[in-house]
């Protein structure tokens, strides 16, 4: 049962946990004076849900004391110390998000995101264990791309560039794949002046999901290189896409006039806003 003060009305939250598993909270809510709906449910996973959607959206406070409403009936509950070890840096609290952090991995020391959010704050703070606990996320899971993602951030931040595309390279052997590696490693390779080398990251990003953002991308990657005739076959399939056409056309356009043809490059614009 859901419980509802004052005017109510039904509302859906969606949201997505701290593992990036997406779902949604359905019930009723209650306005606050500022016309934000606010949904009053209980239950572990409601809670924590909500914690997270709050958190999304910067309001750490609130976040945190739906962690705590947790911890008060299971102060072991790991996802709940490690939200509100967000909410805490959130709040710039970093002290106590780093002893819920250290205090979730005594309960759960497989957890290897644990690892890297603790290295994380600890690298904002300076200290010199940052480097172990990044380590530490690919020693607990070696498989996972992320924790080779969080080492790879951390070497590029401290001007390690070297060790930063190993970590890169080494998250995409992981899973070839995986959209976020690839990507990262395209745009490793732009930031270091090897714009040729960020082709093939990029072709497979665009394999693993075929979404009309990431052959956009691609398409642009091949007109700053002069490469039109690849961007025109990507393009003109684009155009067909409902979400995409206007974006692509724009592109085909711009592509037309480049290549001194500012009549069809005219037409396709006034077609475009016609």
């Amino acid at each position: 049962q859901h419980v509802c003060v004052g005017p109510s009305a039904p509302v859906r939250v969606d949201v997505v946990d701290d593992r990036g598993h997406a779902g949604a909270i359905q019930g009723w809510c209650w306005f606050r004076p500022r016309d934000e709906a606010r949904v009053v449910v209980p239950g572990t996973d409601v809670q924590l849900d909500a914690a997270t959607a709050l958190l999304m959206t910067g309001r750490s406070e609130d976040a945190k004391t739906r962690a705590e409403t947790v911890l008060k009936t299971n102060p072991k509950n790991v996802r709940a110390l490690v939200l509100r070890a967000g909410a805490d840096a959130g709040l710039r609290e970093t002290n106590a998000a780093i002893d819920s952090l250290n205090e979730a991995i005594k309960i759960d020391p497989t957890r290897s995101e644990t690892y890297s959010d603790l290295a994380t704050l600890q690298f904002i703070q300076g200290k010199p264990e940052a480097e172990a606990g990044f380590k530490q996320a690919i020693t607990v899971d070696p498989k996972s791309v992320e924790a080779r993602l969080a080492l790879a951030n951390y070497y590029w931040l401290t001007n390690r560039r070297k060790e930063a595309e190993d970590a890169v390279v080494g998250a995409v052997n992981v899973d070839e794949k995986s959209e976020i590696a690839n990507l990262t490693l395209a745009s490793l390779y732009n930031a270091t002046g090897r714009v040729t080398e960020a082709e093939a990251p990029l072709k497979r990003a665009v394999d693993s999901n075929k979404s009309p953002q990431l052959r956009l991308r691609l398409a642009d990657y091949y007109v700053a290189l002069k490469r039109n005739g690849d961007a025109r076959a990507i393009l003109t399939e684009l155009a067909k896409d409902k979400v995409a056409s206007a974006a692509a056309r724009s592109r085909l356009a711009g592509i037309e006039y480049e290549e001194g043809n500012p009549d069809a490059a005219h037409k396709m614009v006034d077609d475009l806003i016609a």
